[in-house]
């Protein structure tokens, strides 16, 4: 059912998601018709309700030539709702980095092109941006240099709204004997920016798996460009990191400093997870060279994703975990309090699983605060299904409401927002806004039976379990009559959840997408309180319904889809 952002001929990939306070949505892509043999970036904007605001195939926002194949680019959002794309092409003949900022009405402040960061023919990978507590915009690039003799460095700069470097020379994070790569970032409450990396003395891609002295380091870069630590923080010495894994999880203190979470093989072939809470000042506050989730030497953990609590100083991390030898996959979670005391059982809690690791793939796509006190976890299956005589890959999205005791808040089963029997890839999740969540992603479901004809699709997921549109000052949110159904989508019989501070008759109606009333029924249960009542809608063709409840002058809707 979902929302589909774009599919044509050709591969639209890598979708990035922002969202500004009022619910509009910015959904970035890569487009590479069948006709080109690189890659274009195309961008949509989106209202609360999902309705597209510009062409219906996006907005083309750079078709220079790119390679065949793609590096990564970022998309945020300022704080005058404008979206801001970073990323490389090569439009002078080698790889560049190029920054860009639209209006919500489409127009290009910075230009058509855009404004040029680099220009020379040294190779810049996956430029990434935030915007600083001055809301301003730093932009990072990692720089593998054309002479091989060099090591790999980091670069910054800063720009204003007004697409004015702010910063003399560019900020470059080095070191005289090693490669700094894949380096992540967040910003900081004091105008600048905490980076984190990897550094290896060897590239030599035979090695993979086994580079000799490749650590995680960390540094943090004032508002003015400047170093403020005196040396880059090492985070972790004892241990040789996975490369083709890592992705530095980042996660701020909201006080200057930040929490930090990597993959490390401690000895022999199993990676774990670690963790380290690094203050402002650049001081490790947990065991040194990181503290593992787990002390588990036979299961693989792996792919950390965090968010903290700042109103019960906890942190959350939830993982994927591999019992290899058996087979079998899950997804677990731990609390930590600020000193780094685990809240639940050692070795952490299971939460999905376990699966079997031959037939289906299990996988965190992350977690997002959702309340101040509980949040949501996304995970996927994939697995092997049957399409007439041939087999193709399908991916499920899910996503669960875990509050900070461990306890699921929505009653029934895992949500699935989207499960069309194709593969899917890249899920991006927003942020809680206006009570919801969207998700984007690619998706195969035009062409099953080829991977790599793929399309975008989006979904908003409420904070209330439920699927479709959630406007801003959406009526079911009524604090004197509260719906809920589940499961939402629904097969065959729905059950509607609701409340009211006052006794009285409760009338529910059903309707169809253009307005004709399907059901309507008296409610049994018309006195104050919580309330259920199962609606069986076998019957009804596949699409998307109006639940309507009527109580006391009050009139609340839920929307369903029906599969």
């Amino acid at each position: 059912m979902n929302t589909k952002i774009i599919d044509t001929l050709g591969t639209q990939a890598v979708p990035k998601i922002v969202v500004n306070e009022e619910g509009e949505t910015y959904i970035s892509w890569y487009n590479q018709p069948d006709s080109l043999s690189y890659f274009e970036l195309y961008l949509q904007h989106l209202n609360a309700d999902g309705m597209k605001l510009w062409y219906d195939e996006g907005l083309l926002i750079n078709d220079h030539p790119t390679w065949t194949w793609v590096t990564d680019y970022d998309l945020i959002i300022d704080s005058e709702d404008h979206a801001i794309v970073v990323m490389q092409d090569a439009r002078n003949g080698y790889s560049d980095v190029f920054a860009y900022r639209i209006s919500p009405e489409g127009t290009f402040t910075w230009g058509p092109d855009g404004i040029a960061l680099t220009n020379d023919n040294d190779f810049k990978p996956s430029p990434s941006a935030v915007v600083t507590t001055d809301e301003n915009i730093v932009v990072m690039w990692g720089v593998g240099p054309s002479d091989t003799t060099k090591f790999s460095y980091i670069s910054l700069q800063k720009l204003s709204k007004d697409g004015q470097t702010l910063w003399d020379v560019n900020t470059i994070i080095s070191t005289d004997s090693m490669h700094c790569l894949m380096p992540g970032m967040i910003a900081t409450e004091d105008n600048g920016v905490i980076v984190m990396w990897i550094t290896t003395v060897s590239t030599d891609t035979s090695e993979v798996g086994n580079w000799p002295y490749m650590y995680p380091l960390t540094q943090k870069i004032d508002g003015d460009g400047n170093q403020v630590w005196p040396e880059h923080l090492v985070l972790d010495t004892a241990k040789n990191m996975p490369l083709s894994f890592f992705a530095p999880a980042m996660e701020s203190d909201g006080n200057g400093g930040f929490f930090a979470g990597w993959m490390a093989f401690p000895e022999g072939p199993f990676y774990n997870t670690y963790l380290q809470y690094v203050t402002s000042e650049g001081i490790p506050q947990w065991t040194p060279d990181g503290m593992n989730v787990s002390d588990s030497v036979q299961y693989k953990h792996s792919n950390p994703s965090l968010t903290y609590f700042p109103e019960h100083d906890e942190l959350f991390v939830f993982w994927n975990v591999l019992n290899e030898y058996e087979g079998f996959e899950a997804v677990y979670g731990q609390k930590y309090s600020i000193d780094g005391q685990n809240q639940w059982t050692t070795g952490g809690r299971r939460f999905v699983g376990w699966v079997s690791a031959y037939d289906t793939l299990l996988g965190t796509s992350g977690i997002r605060k959702t309340t101040e006190d509980d949040l949501t976890l996304f995970y996927a299956y994939e697995f092997i299904t049957l399409a007439g005589t041939d087999t193709i890959i399908s991916t499920d999205y899910l996503a669960r409401r875990i509050d900070r005791d461990g306890n699921s808040v929505w009653e029934g089963s895992d949500l699935v927002f989207t499960n069309a029997k194709s593969a899917k890839g890249e899920l991006n999740v927003s942020r809680m806004v206006n009570d919801q969540y969207i998700a984007t992603w690619e998706d195969n479901r035009e062409d099953p039976e080829n991977y790599y004809q793929a399309g975008i699709y989006a979904q908003n997921i409420t904070k209330y379990g439920n699927l479709g549109p959630t406007a801003v000052n959406d009526p079911m949110h009524d604090s004197n009559l509260i719906i809920g159904t589940y499961p939402n989508p629904v097969d065959h019989t729905l059950t509607i959840t609701y409340r009211s501070d006052r006794n009285g008759a409760m009338e529910l109606s059903l309707y169809d997408i253009t307005g004709n009333l399907i059901k309507h029924h008296v409610l049994p249960c018309q006195y104050a309180g919580d309330c259920t009542y199962t609606l069986d809608i076998s019957e009804l063709q596949a699409g998307v319904y109006i639940v309507q409840l009527q109580h006391n002058g009050m009139t609340g809707y839920h929307k369903i889809v029906k599969w």
